[in-house]
């Protein structure tokens, strides 16, 4: 279990990296933020009392990235709750949805898996949103 969150790590730390490539303009926050999909990907492949594990590999590779790029210690931190609350609802709510078995080996886990991205995805600019005008 310990190498594979540390694999884990290693991947969000990649995924944050290439996020960091192609986000638009020299700025310091990544535009492109890949982990979040890296994020719900593990913990839907994991069982659930694994899962502890693999939150706090990605806060080590959360404040890791962040602090490197110059980010304060309070914002990488907010960030990464904003980042671990949207990979625990996303797969939740897909593990809900899809029902017992493999998530992606059936038409209902399918229906469930596009029926919560887009959720996803607004959870996420809400959080910006408010962050952004308050």
């Amino acid at each position: 279990m310990g190498m594979r969150a540390l694999l884990f790590g290693a991947g969000y730390v990649a995924c944050a990296a290439c996020g960091a490539l192609l986000s638009v303009g020299p700025k310091p926050f990544v535009t492109f933020w890949l982990p979040s999909g890296w994020f719900v990907a593990a913990l839907l492949l994991e069982e659930k009392r694994h899962w502890p594990t693999y939150f706090l590999a990605a806060l080590g590779a959360n404040l890791g990235f962040d602090l490197f790029r110059g980010q304060a210690w309070s914002t990488s931190l907010l960030f990464f709750m904003g980042n671990a609350l949207e990979a625990l609802v996303g797969a939740l709510l897909v593990r809900r949805l899809a029902g017992p078995g493999p998530i992606l080996g059936s038409l209902r886990g399918l229906g469930a898996f596009a029926l919560a991205s887009p959720f996803l995805g607004a959870m996420n600019m809400v959080l910006l949103a408010d962050d952004a005008f308050s």
